[in-house]
């Protein structure tokens, strides 16, 4: 079965989103029935850091980009590890099986970094991966078909435990932010007015 690709959609002004003109979305709307995972405040994400390597991520030094795209400022530099980013555990498992897609707003700096999205379904024995290069400069929204992430393990989108979005192996230091993150649905399944 072919995967759907994944849409990256530059952005310059968050409010003026009537971009969805791609063929597999076909909707001039932000997203259907969105569950959002990450509305922008500071508290939700922890550091992730992990293996040997020579990295480090910090946050903060002022947690948006302008006004009209806000989102948690991350800083690349040097330091011990291989894989850093951002992590977070939820309290109750979260059920995304009647969504289609993540959609996440990063600002790149054409790094050409790797960025990995894991979740875990429930554990790190069954998971879903998606993997990136960060080849673009300025805000976009990055679309991810569920059908895109590879599987390991038997992991179940009903279950999912923790979110990961790291770099690994970063080539290039730097500043990136991190926008707002949901899953929601294609149209094809069933768009309605919400209230």
């Amino acid at each position: 079965m072919a995967k759907t690709p994944c849409v990256i959609l530059l952005v310059s002004d968050f409010s003026n989103i009537k971009i969805f003109d791609t063929e597999w979305l076909g909707l001039d709307l932000e997203e259907n029935y969105p569950m959002a995972i990450y509305e922008g405040y500071t508290t939700f994400w922890s550091i992730f850091q992990g293996q040997s390597g020579n990295y480090n991520i910090t946050f903060g030094g002022g947690d948006y980009d302008d006004e009209q795209n806000i989102g948690l400022r991350m800083t690349i530099g040097e330091g011990n590890y291989r894989r850093v980013g951002v992590v977070h555990r939820f309290p109750e498992i979260q059920d995304y099986s009647t969504k289609d897609f993540l959609c996440i707003y990063l600002r790149g700096e054409k790094s050409d970094n790797m960025i990995k999205i894991i979740l875990y379904a429930p554990s790190g024995k069954n998971y879903y991966r998606y993997m990136f290069r960060d080849t673009f400069e300025g805000w976009a929204r990055l679309i991810i078909p569920f059908d895109s992430f590879e599987q390991f393990g038997t992991p179940s989108w009903a279950q999912i435990k923790s979110i990961y979005i790291f770099f690994d192996t970063p080539s290039k230091t730097g500043t990136w932010y991190l926008g707002r993150v949901v899953t929601a649905n294609h149209p094809k399944n069933g768009y309605r007015e919400m209230n």
